[in-house]
């Protein structure tokens, strides 16, 4: 799943864009599409199960900067990002499938940014 993620994240920084280091520039944007899932996540659970969310910043930036580190080692450092290009991985063979779920992913994690906040104070507040 993570290979069609960053094969069409790539593509969008090759084509659409035209990055002059389209790697780290892929590996930039998953890890922070990764964080957000992750972070979001965790607020989200800690909310409903704790009725409090981490007031911490850091943790949310240590997790985001280790996952750039991770995809970094991954996919750039090792090559793995332009084994990827080459293979051109898509879900069930459909490109239209790839596509349509890489643009989702990246709407809904951007999208935690505008809401979540909001939804979260919602239901701490109900919660006590």
């Amino acid at each position: 799943m993570l290979k069609v993620f960053y094969y069409y994240y790539y593509l969008f920084y090759t084509r659409l864009l035209r990055e002059v280091e389209p790697h780290f520039t892929t590996c930039f944007a998953l890890s922070v599409s990764e964080g957000l899932l992750i972070n979001y996540s965790i607020d989200f659970l800690t909310a409903h199960i704790m009725c409090e969310v981490f007031s911490n910043k850091w943790y949310k930036i240590g997790i985001t900067l280790l996952l750039l580190a991770i995809n970094f080692w991954y996919y750039a450092r090792n090559k793995n990002g332009l084994k990827i290009a080459k293979q051109k991985p898509k879900f069930f063979g459909n490109n239209l499938l790839s596509i349509a779920t890489t643009i989702i992913f990246f709407l809904v994690t951007t999208s935690f940014l505008f809401w979540m906040a909001d939804y979260l104070m919602i239901v701490i507040e109900n919660c006590k």
